[in-house]
């Protein structure tokens, strides 16, 4: 009687562990769902951990065959700022290419690299800061590119040149989607 009476104490116990784990099971799958829920609204919203999505961009993210992104290097002491970055860009390459989208990166030394190689500059002239892969740029797209639009009373009275109204960080942007074009052999026409 013993026996019987151990063996059931312990099936007893056995089924209350068990409904507690399928509990703590359903509980993390809920929790999980939830999250990928709140990750596919978040990034349809364009709301990425302390970004502002630009409404003129809606849309955009539809069009492009390849999306590339400035892969950040940290190189020796490693600052907050870099840490941050660098998880910012792996998060938005990884959702993107859960999107299907395909993502290319590449490093700031590679970005220099090929602007230089590209503009057949001698190594004192080399593409090595912000100024520089601008001024490489402008080269690439020929002078008068970099010409901003002259308005008057708020109508343009000379149009910009061809990269004359990018700025602050699309200089940037745009300086990784020249070199990965240039590096895959795109041509415009």
């Amino acid at each position: 009687m013993a026996d019987h009476d151990a063996s059931t104490k312990l099936g007893i116990e056995w089924m209350a562990e068990n409904r507690r784990l399928r509990e703590a099971l359903d509980k993390a799958r809920t929790q999980r769902d939830a999250m990928a829920a709140e990750e596919r609204r978040a990034f349809d919203a364009g709301q990425f951990r302390g970004h502002v999505w630009d409404q003129r961009f809606d849309g955009l993210i539809d069009s492009p065959d390849v999306i590339v992104i400035e892969k950040p290097v940290a190189h020796g002491a490693t600052r907050p700022q870099v840490v941050e970055c660098a998880w910012v860009a792996g998060w938005l390459e990884g959702a993107l290419a859960r999107e299907g989208k395909a993502v290319c990166n590449l490093t700031r030394r590679e970005v220099c690299k090929t602007l230089t190689d590209a503009c057949s500059l001698p190594t004192e002239d080399r593409v090595r800061n912000d100024a520089t892969a601008w001024a490489a740029l402008v080269l690439l797209h020929g002078e008068g590119s970099d010409k901003k639009a002259r308005t008057r009373k708020g109508e343009i009275v000379e149009p910009a040149g061809a990269i004359g109204g990018v700025t602050s960080h699309e200089r940037a942007a745009l300086a990784v989607a020249v070199a990965w074009a240039i590096r895959e052999g795109v041509t415009c026409s």
